[in-house]
């Protein structure tokens, strides 16, 4: 089936090879349309290679199995709270009823292994599945089946602009020795978010106080070339200040401006202001909990903890330290502790009081702090002050200590280019621009804001690989209406 008019040498150009842009060369050539892949950098993955890759479906075989009761209506309801008045009902409700088939039993079909679920934030019920190792080996399976399929993978194949004829988008401009025009009867825009770009960030994220900094995460290649291609062509955007911030961002070690960032998870530590006082309930680290960080001077904290809690951290966001679900596959402790010795924004001493005086906070606040904490859970006490739970955390009282410096850290762009249910960028108008269709981060993941500006966990890659199959769909259905 063709859905390119005559001349064209392919019926779809994917740019981007990340989540949906794998998904919507797959389903393409599964449909046997002529996929080309133009991905600017040198391998596949993008951003959902360095996540975890967990996916929000409601009602799955693997939740029936674990005695879990879910239903799309209980999802959607929380997905509305989480998203506010600006969250996509239309979207989220779209993506919820067709999870299960063409999420979760697609994705096993092509080598994915959904290896367990848990229970994030804002969930009435445990409904996050995540792929067996996270991201790496979603996107190496799904990869893996894409390489078997008649598609054509051209890498370090930046687009640098949208071809246009009539108004209508006819193919690309690809960058090279070589430049190259490819002509196509549908292009879609899959190229990721703008994390990692300080031109968009500085013009959409709120200011920080004085001395404050955000951290660059997501993908290194997010640099915002999608918005920029589709700004061109008189694409509407919505959202664009919906950007997901996260508390537990610190520079990466190996990173000599010290402005990219990886996160910080799996430990349980006390985060101190340049006081030397709590500010907030340390279990609570999800995108809402970034405004209680940013209202601290400097927009920063100190996460504290001891010995014990060292071979407990998690470093996410780059795959040398992402052990993702399936911990003593690698023994990371060697690279946890390496990367603790290298980070300047890291800090070890023997007592609370040199530990205090090497990050420059206020001995006598932090040593009152930390007994504070250890005094409400020497008492029994269920919860302290902050209402964090103290049930099975132990005091903070074994040498030597250990310091982490936080700042907000930039993951994920809630909004993007508008489209309509069949991926179509559309105008501020309202009218579609022919030819045209944008899936994954690009788009706020699917239709421009299908999170709005609040999140659950697992409402990002999900919908971003449902967005490519659905984009797919619609460019065969307008094949077949031409034959």
């Amino acid at each position: 089936m063709s859905a390119a008019p005559r001349g064209a040498a392919w019926d779809v150009v994917v740019v981007g090879a990340g989540a949906a842009g794998l998904a919507a060369a797959i389903e393409s050539a599964e449909l046997g349309l002529r996929t080309l892949v133009l991905e600017a950098d040198a391998t596949y993955g993008g951003a959902a290679r360095l996540s975890g890759a967990g996916c929000c479906i409601a009602g799955s075989p693997l939740q029936s199995r674990l005695g879990i009761t879910d239903s799309v209506d209980l999802a959607l309801e929380d997905w509305l709270r989480a998203g506010g008045p600006t969250a996509d009902r239309e979207w989220a409700r779209y993506y919820l009823e067709r999870a299960v088939e063409d999420l979760y039993v697609w994705a096993e079909a092509r080598g994915v292994r959904w290896s367990g679920i848990r229970h994030e934030a804002g969930n009435s019920v445990p409904r996050w599945h995540h792929p067996e190792r996270g991201g790496p080996e979603l996107m190496a399976a799904l990869y893996s089946h894409a390489r078997d399929l008649p598609i054509e993978w051209r890498f370090s194949a930046p687009v640098t602009s949208l071809v246009v004829d009539g108004g209508v988008v006819i193919g690309v401009e690809v960058a090279g020795s070589s430049p190259e025009r490819v002509q196509a009867g549908a292009t879609l825009i899959a190229t990721g978010g703008f994390s990692n770009d300080p031109v968009l960030l500085a013009k959409h994220l709120p200011s920080l106080p004085d001395g404050g900094r955000y951290l660059r995460g997501g993908a290194p290649q997010s640099m915002g070339s999608g918005h920029r291609l589709l700004t061109a062509v008189g694409a509407a955007f919505t959202a664009l200040d919906a950007i997901c911030l996260y508390p537990i961002g610190t520079p990466h070690a190996d990173d000599p401006t010290a402005t990219r960032g990886v996160s910080i998870i799996g430990i349980r530590n006390l985060w101190l202001n340049r006081e030397g006082k709590r500010f907030h309930n340390e279990a609570h680290r999800g995108m809402a909990d970034s405004a209680a960080l940013i209202s601290q001077p400097g927009a920063t904290s100190w996460g504290i903890f001891d010995a014990p809690e060292v071979d407990r951290i998690v470093i996410g966001a780059d795959p040398l330290y992402k052990v993702a679900f399936e911990p003593g596959v690698v023994d990371m402790a060697p690279r946890i502790r390496g990367f603790l010795e290298r980070s300047r924004f890291a800090q070890r001493a023997d007592t609370l009081q040199e530990l205090a005086a090497a990050i420059g906070l206020p001995s006598e606040a932090v040593v009152a702090t930390v007994s504070a904490f250890n005094a409400h859970i020497a008492s029994g006490a269920e919860r302290d002050d902050f209402g964090r739970d103290l049930r099975g955390l132990r005091p903070i009282d074994q040498p030597p200590f250990y310091s982490i410096q936080y700042f907000p850290w930039v993951q994920k762009c809630l909004g993007g280019a508008l489209t309509d249910l069949e991926c179509r960028v559309l105008r501020p108008d309202g009218s579609i621009i022919e030819g045209l269709y944008a899936a994954g981060e690009v788009a706020g993941m699917a239709g421009g804001h299908i999170n709005g500006h609040g999140v659950l966990e697992g409402t990002m890659i999900g919908p971003s690989l449902f967005a490519g199959r659905v984009t797919a769909r619609s460019v065969a259905a307008v094949g077949a209406s031409r034959s």
